[in-house]
């Protein structure tokens, strides 16, 4: 099993939604539950069941990010000079083909998860995340990935 990591953003994000779930979110489905046995007869109640089934979703939301939580080694962003790529780093790259700039945040498999919107994120378990891990500034990289064959040389490590 690879090692997850979580960046102390992500973390806090993954712990505020965990109490937003476990706070609000359960009151509200409380609340629904309540409201469909007021209507009587559980057994042909679909407002029951639909209240039961969101009940359901929303425990296993709970169960994963606790899961998530137990099992993940925090990494604080990383201050100063970097010397190297690590997890929660910022890394500027060149395209060695066509010079253009890509920038990367390396983040952990579960926070790629969370921020699956986020385009500059990479999951220091993909193929290119291990790749850059240990790279220092004007390093070249060679990164191969299912669409190909990738060289880039790292430019700038924050």
């Amino acid at each position: 099993m690879e090692k997850e990591y979580l960046t102390d953003i992500g973390f806090k994000k993954i712990t505020e939604q965990l109490k937003a779930l476990k706070g609000p979110g359960r009151k509200a489905v409380a609340e629904k539950l309540a409201k469909a046995r007021s209507f009587g007869d559980l057994s042909e109640n679909a407002e029951y069941d639909a209240a039961k089934h969101e009940q359901n979703i929303l425990e296993k939301k709970i169960y994963a990010l606790e899961d998530i939580l137990s099992h993940a080694t925090v990494v604080e962003k990383p201050t100063g000079k970097l010397n190297s790529v690590v997890v929660g780093a910022r890394v500027l790259l060149e395209d060695q083909r066509n010079k253009a700039k890509i920038n990367y945040n390396l983040v952990g498999s579960y926070e790629m998860e969370l921020e699956q919107d986020n385009e500059d994120n990479v999951s220091v378990n993909s193929p290119v995340g291990k790749a850059l891990v240990g790279k220092k500034v004007n390093e070249l990289v060679e990164i191969q990935v299912p669409a190909g064959h990738f060289k880039y040389k790292v430019l700038k490590i924050e």
